[in-house]
């Protein structure tokens, strides 16, 4: 089963993603999230570093989470939709993602495995919404 069970998780992440000019970069992160009644609140930090192609120091961002989650329909995947809002930053420049995700129950208890899926938008700003070329693969602990 891959019901998530109402309480505060711990999660951290990795993957790839690719800008404009079509340069790769690799991402990391962690976070929390609270989970109550289907709703879904929390924090999250990530950092990217382009792989090649420059001198760009790392960056590090963080983001105030918000979404949704469903258990799914066979009992085995679940899938979750969240919102992650860049915080430190002017709202007219803040970055804004959307992006759904696919978890799994891993061996122990509350204990979850993740995806991300394809078509997450990212916004900056008031600029118009774009698809974000990254994906992501982490795993999700309850703590609480």
């Amino acid at each position: 089963m891959s019901t998530v069970s109402d309480g505060i998780y711990t999660y951290k992440f990795s993957g790839f993603s690719q800008d404009d000019a079509l340069l790769g970069h690799f991402l990391v992160g962690l976070g929390w999230l609270e989970v109550a009644k289907g709703q879904v609140t929390g924090h999250h930090h990530s950092t990217h570093v382009r792989m090649s192609g420059g001198k760009d120091s790392p960056k590090h961002w963080q983001f105030a989470v918000t979404g949704s989650f469903s258990p799914g329909t066979t009992g085995q995947i679940g899938s979750a939709s969240l919102e992650f809002v860049q915080q430190g930053v002017a709202a007219n420049e803040a970055q804004i993602l959307r992006s759904d995700f696919s978890f799994v129950r891993a061996a122990a208890l509350d204990r979850y495995w993740l995806i991300s899926k394809a078509g997450a938008e990212v916004q900056t700003g008031r600029s118009p919404k774009e698809i974000a070329m990254e994906v992501v693969e982490g795993e999700l602990v309850r703590i609480a």
